[in-house]
């Protein structure tokens, strides 16, 4: 979820919990009580555009690796 939210916004997510982490998704991507449902993906993945691809590209090409 980290780099699919990277298309919108510059966001750290701290676990990959849905429930910690669905007030993020429904801010930027409009899909409420986020669970991973086929459904809720086909609706997050139809918003992904060549230019918000671009965005996430560099965001997560500037991104910091947690690798010691």
């Amino acid at each position: 979820m980290q780099i699919i939210l990277s298309h919108w916004a510059d966001v750290t997510l701290n676990t990959p919990a849905k429930k910690r982490n669905a007030h993020l998704i429904f801010q930027y991507t409009g899909v409420h009580d986020y669970k991973g449902k086929a459904s809720q993906r086909k609706i997050i993945l139809n918003k992904i555009t060549k230019e918000n691809y671009l965005f996430m590209f560099n965001r997560v090409r500037s991104m910091k690796t947690m690798i010691p």
